[in-house]
């Protein structure tokens, strides 16, 4: 607390903010700025101090340390998963198309929900060349991200050697792949509580038993889990940013 000196001033970028005791209200503009606050005391003398406020991403509450901006998104005003769309973009974990818009309810391909997860757990390194049949020498849009989960033994291709990128994920697909990337367990024999628990693949059991603890997935009407079933993207968005909360922890 600066003296209270009546012929004292203090000024903070070339603005004089008044004499004793000085309040004054500073927003960040950038990460960090850095503020030069010049005292002048009652003989003239100056003393000039600088200081470096940073903001501390962490410290702040979701809502504005995640995204305060209204969304870019043309079409996702007044749905459901708005909010969760809006924080998972800011976060950098989905993205729009080229027309500015999300499509929410949109089915998610194999390839964009690899793009997805790379934009969530940011994948370095490891990255290999593409032995999918499909996608061997072809120059596709998710080619580095699906490259890197395959390096990481999160993605498979299909029996006959493709990946099929284009092809919407099930939601036994997606929770294989949300496992493999927590690095949780996967044994076949985990029940899963779900009614439609005969219908779920062996190879999915443990996956869907494993995130379903842990709130990642819910079924859906009738307590069915629905394996074969396609999720939005909008459903992606929320799932992803669930994880995302887990990877805080």
């Amino acid at each position: 607390m600066l003296p209270e000196h009546t012929l004292a001033s203090t000024s903070l970028g070339g603005q004089v903010l008044g004499s004793g005791r000085v309040k004054a209200d500073i927003s960040l503009e950038e990460e960090a700025d850095l503020f030069e606050i010049v005292v002048t005391a009652e003989n003239g003398t100056k003393r000039t101090y600088k200081i470096l406020l940073e903001r501390d991403e962490a410290a702040l509450p979701p809502s504005e340390s995640e995204c305060s901006k209204p969304s870019a998104f043309t079409d996702i005003a007044g749905h459901w998963g708005e909010t969760s769309i809006i924080k998972a973009s800011c976060r950098g974990i989905v993205q729009g198309y080229s027309d500015s818009s999300f499509g929410p309810d949109r089915r998610v391909s194999r390839a964009e929900f690899t793009v997805m997860l790379a934009g969530l757990f940011q994948w370095e390194g490891a990255e290999t060349a593409l032995l999918f049949g499909d996608m061997a020498g072809k120059n596709h849009w998710a080619k580095q991200a699906i490259a890197q989960a395959a390096a990481f033994g999160i993605v498979s291709g299909y029996p006959d050697g493709n990946f099929r990128p284009e092809a919407t994920i099930t939601r036994a697909e997606m929770a294989v792949m949300i496992a493999k990337a927590l690095k949780l367990p996967t044994d076949t024999d985990l029940p899963t509580a779900f009614a439609d628990h005969a219908d779920i693949s062996a190879w999915a059991r443990g996956a869907v038993a494993s995130i379903h603890q842990l709130g990642i997935i819910i079924g859906r009407s009738d307590n069915r889990f629905v394996p074969g079933g396609a999720a939005t993207r909008a459903e992606a968005a929320v799932m992803l940013l669930r994880i995302a909360e887990i990877k805080k922890k």
